[in-house]
């Protein structure tokens, strides 16, 4: 009996060839065995388990810090503050009647200067603090010479339009000191604390500011100060002026946060 071969149907299925044997028992596959390739590795996309761990790490520490400085971005006004300046800008006098030349030793009636201030205070609200605040202007750094200086200690009330940051309008009343002083030629302890004021009096002051608060607390403002100080004296009793004032404009680089 002839050996017929039949060839299965569906053989391809398995990429090899199937035999039946006629007279056979069963039924015999010959599976032809496909050559063996080069094995294909199946890559990570993040580059294996401690790489992706080390991302996710990353990322949650990135978004965590990201809350953090948006929070702290966004956080009212609150609590305990304080203030810290240096502002440039001119002082102008003027008097009902005085020895000009002695009360200033300088002819000119405006003079230049640069001034630093240092505040402390609280915060009823968002947009309203209060406190106190000292402010004083001096003309130049002039080792031994005559100087003048205006001091100001105020309350101070400060309204902001914005729970945080933004612009700001402050008002300040006190009281308000100018002294002809020796300088020392050093910024960080500009008047000689030794010497007696050649020419100093007492009176009030006011205080006008606005500017702008930046989220990183650096507020920059343009204040306006007025002092009226009535008489001025020598240390030893001679009158030197009368009806003394003065006005003075700073624009200021200054720095209030929360403490």
């Amino acid at each position: 009996m002839p050996n017929k071969r039949l060839r299965l149907t569906g053989g391809d299925r398995f990429r090899g060839s199937g035999v039946l044997c006629a007279g056979a028992h069963g039924l015999t596959f010959n599976l032809l065995r496909r050559r063996a390739g080069r094995p294909q590795l199946k890559r990570d996309p993040l580059g294996g388990s401690a790489m992706r761990s080390s991302l996710l790490l990353f990322a949650l520490a990135l978004s965590s810090s990201s809350a953090i400085a948006v929070a702290q971005d966004y956080e009212p006004r609150h609590g305990f503050w304080m203030g810290a300046g240096l502002g440039f800008g001119p002082a102008s006098f003027a008097c009902d009647s005085c020895d000009y030349h002695r009360a200033t030793a300088n002819k000119s009636s405006q003079l230049g200067g640069w001034a630093i201030s240092l505040g402390l205070g609280g915060t009823p609200s968002p947009r309203l603090r209060v406190g106190a605040e000292y402010s004083g202007w001096l003309h130049g750094l002039k080792k031994n010479d005559s100087l003048p200086e205006i001091e100001l200690i105020s309350l101070l009330v400060v309204m902001y339009a914005r729970d945080r940051g933004g612009p700001f309008l402050e008002l300040g009343a006190g009281f308000s000191n100018y002294s002809l002083v020796q300088g020392t030629g050093d910024p960080i302890e500009p008047v000689a604390k030794t010497a007696n004021a050649f020419v100093g009096g007492g009176g009030v002051g006011l205080n006008l500011g606005v500017g702008w608060e930046f989220r990183s607390d650096f507020t920059p403002r343009i204040t306006y100060s007025l002092g009226r100080e009535e008489t001025l004296e020598t240390a030893g009793g001679t009158t030197v002026a009368r009806g003394w004032t003065h006005h003075v404009l700073l624009l200021e680089l200054a720095i209030r946060g929360m403490l």
